[in-house]
C-alpha cells in the first residue's frame, strides 16, 4: 500500500511540474518549448522555428567537442547536419523534468543512417541511441543547451568502431 502511495505522489508532482498547462505556467511553457525543439527542428525539419523559440543568445554546448553553436543559426546548421544523415529523425521522449528555467529530457534518438555522419559513410541501418538533453530559459526562449548521447553506441550500430 504505502509504495503504491508514492507511487501515485511521484505521478502526481511529476504530472503537475512537466505537464503542459494552458494556464501559462512559465515552467509549463518551458516544457513544451524543449518538446518543439526535438519535434519540429530536428524530427519535422521545421526550421523556421528556430527563430521564433531560440533566442539569439543561446549558445548548444555539443558534447564530445569544443564547438559551441549560437543562436538560431547554430541550431539549424546542427538540426541539418543530422537530417542530411538520418531524414526520418524521431526522438522519442521517454522522462522530462522541469524546475524554474531548466528543463531535462532523456529520450531515444531513432533513424535510419543515409548521409555522412562523424565521419561513417551511409549504412542504411536503423539506429536507436539513448540520451539526455537539458535547457535554460529564459523570457520564452532557449538561451542555452546541453545534450549527451551514447554516440559509442550509436557508431557501434553502424559497425563503425
Amino acid at each position: 500500500m504505502r509504495t503504491a502511495l508514492i507511487a501515485v505522489f511521484v505521478c502526481v508532482v511529476l504530472t503537475s511540474c512537466c505537464s503542459t498547462s494552458p494556464t501559462g505556467d512559465v515552467t509549463s511553457e518551458n516544457v513544451r518549448i524543449a518538446a518543439l525543439f526535438t519535434d519540429e527542428i530536428y524530427s519535422r525539419g521545421n526550421m523556421e522555428i528556430a527563430a521564433e523559440i531560440v533566442d539569439a543568445s543561446h549558445v548548444f554546448h555539443v558534447p564530445n567537442s569544443n564547438e559551441r553553436l549560437v543562436g538560431p543559426a547554430g541550431v539549424v546548421s546542427r538540426a541539418a547536419k543530422f537530417r542530411r544523415a538520418f531524414s526520418d529523425i524521431e526522438f522519442v521522449t521517454h522522462d522530462v523534468v522541469a524546475q524554474g528555467s531548466l528543463v531535462s529530457r532523456r529520450w531515444t534518438f531513432k533513424g535510419t543512417h543515409q548521409g555522412d555522419f562523424l565521419g561513417v559513410a551511409p549504412t542504411g541501418r536503423r539506429v536507436a541511441v539513448d540520451g539526455m538533453s537539458m535547457a535554460r530559459f529564459r523570457n520564452g526562449k532557449m538561451v542555452e543547451s546541453w545534450g549527451k548521447w551514447d554516440t559509442a553506441d550509436m557508431l557501434a550500430q553502424l559497425n563503425a568502431r
